[in-house]
């Protein structure tokens, strides 16, 4: 079940067309489709079907819901990077301008920075609160954005926008690094009396993702971590509900497609365990 018009999730949707072809995932798909998999598309879980009535209808129920929650910034009139993704992929005009900044230091934000690019912008500027040496981004994507020519500010944060003579104003301020987070990288502190400006046309936030797991709270109560993901035995991939396993992002949190698909066959192995013996062996 796909809540989509098309099959391919976060990797259609989200991944643009450059890093991942749709033709090659098209491939791939029709492959799964020819062993004999039936693909419903247009299907939500929580709107549509519900978790409990899977687990009556079906042995087995695998989620592998994607990080489509994106992180709001606290200021007003911004894309959120995930949304200019889905939006770019699905054909929706989304108006970049010619000067574009994006927020954030993960790979998000690095794809829209690029994908901008590719949009027909002439000036795309990646800002981050804190330096080089902290993004998460893959130093490989970091590399490919600046050969292509995207420009990078860092140790700065937006603060709020303005519009003054038909011109998109954003006010920051600079950052100095304090004490290391719970990421274990040293936090941005502001410095006082640093605030200074940047014009731009189209601002979009990249700052983080979630999983949106709030359609289960008039379903299966399936247990949550403390970051609202869902809790799995790591062996053997289930969940607290019977029947019911889970991998990927939802699971781990925004990942690579590597990761998901090794997930996906993880739990498969225990699936077909559990259906086989009525049990599922630990992984090692």
């Amino acid at each position: 079940f796909e809540r989509q018009p098309h099959a391919g999730g976060m990797m259609r949707y989200g991944i643009p067309e450059y890093r991942l072809p749709k033709a090659t995932l098209d491939k791939e798909i029709t492959l799964i489709g020819n062993l004999g998999v039936k693909i419903i598309t247009g299907k939500a879980v929580g709107s549509h079907i519900l978790l409990a009535d899977l687990q009556k209808d079906f042995d087995a129920v695998y989620l592998a819901i994607g990080s489509w929650g994106a992180t709001p910034m606290q200021v007003e009139g911004v894309w959120l990077g995930i949304q200019y993704l889905e939006q770019n992929i699905k054909g929706v005009d989304t108006k970049t301008g010619k000067n574009v900044v994006v927020v954030g230091g993960g790979n998000t934000a690095i794809d829209c920075a690029r994908t901008a690019l590719r949009n027909g912008a002439e000036k795309v500027t990646i800002m981050y609160r804190r330096t080089k040496e902290e993004m998460p981004a893959e130093p490989y994507e970091i590399e490919e954005a600046t050969h292509e020519g995207v420009e990078f500010i860092f140790l700065m944060a937006p603060e709020k926008i303005e519009t003054k003579e038909n011109k998109r104003i954003l006010h920051c301020v600079k950052m100095e690094l304090g004490e290391p987070d719970r990421s274990g990288r040293r936090r941005p502190i502001p410095i006082e009396g640093s605030d200074t400006i940047v014009e731009f046309d189209t601002l979009i936030g990249a700052i983080g993702q979630s999983t949106d797991t709030r359609f289960l709270y008039n379903d299966l109560p399936v247990r949550l971590n403390k970051w609202g993901d869902v809790d799995i035995n790591g062996k053997t991939f289930e969940t607290s509900e019977r029947k019911i396993f889970a991998g990927g992002d939802c699971v781990t949190g925004p990942a690579t497609v590597i990761q998901a698909i090794a997930a996906g066959r993880h739990a498969a192995e225990s699936i077909d365990c559990y259906l086989n013996k009525g049990y599922v062996k630990e992984h090692a």
